[in-house]
Order: structure tokens, then sequence, then C-alpha cells
């Protein structure tokens, strides 16, 4: 039998590859519900980046998404699995952005997340 790659209930860490410098840069933070084949149904909640103030937010209601990972657009993380959710916030340190629960999860997002 083939085990899946990504188990029910893992925590993960979803960014949506911009295609063009003018996208709008999506990330979504949540707990693996389904998945079929390379199609995943995560819950959790959606990280927006705000061009007026510099910042990422966190839209406040839970949100239940379906990706399809056969494809390159997205970059998914694996994360902490006692990772509290909504605890998840993004913070900038040393000119590097993290998304973090300020426990035990965090993730260096730099390379794919700051606009010059």
């Amino acid at each position: 039998m083939v085990q899946p790659l990504i188990e029910y209930g893992e925590k993960l860490h979803i960014v949506t590859r911009r295609r063009y410098e003018t996208d709008m840069s999506n990330h979504f933070v949540g707990i693996l519900r389904a998945s079929v084949n390379s199609i995943i149904r995560v819950h959790g909640y959606a990280f927006v980046f705000d061009d007026e103030k510099k910042e990422y937010f966190r839209h406040p209601e839970l949100r239940t998404r379906i990706f399809g990972l056969d494809k390159a657009d997205f970059i998914v993380n694996l994360i902490h699995p006692e990772t509290e959710l909504d605890e998840v916030v993004y913070e900038v340190k040393d000119d590097r952005l993290f998304a973090t629960d300020n426990r035990r999860f965090s993730l260096d997002i730099t390379e794919y997340s700051l606009r010059g």
C-alpha cells in the first residue's frame, strides 16, 4: 500500500506562488482534513499582504481551502504538530520575515514573501 506524503491531521503552511509582481501574496496556515492523490483539503486561516501597511494580516474567520499540488503553484511546509493555528502571526526580525506562534513554530519565509 502506498503511504500518503502528507498525513491527515498534519499542519501546513502554504504559500501561493506569485506569477507577476502585481499578484497578491497569499499564505494559508491550516490542518489537513482530506486528500485524494495530489488534491488536499485544508482547514485554517488565510493571510494576505497589506500593501499600504506593508505587513501580513490574518483573516479572522476559519476557512476550508482546496489545493491541487500537482503543479508548482504552491510551496508547502510542514509545521510543528503542536502549533496553535489561531496564534500564528507574521513578524519581521532582523530584516527577515517569520511566520510564528511564538512558541514551537517559527518559519523564515523571507525568500518568497517580502516585496522589494
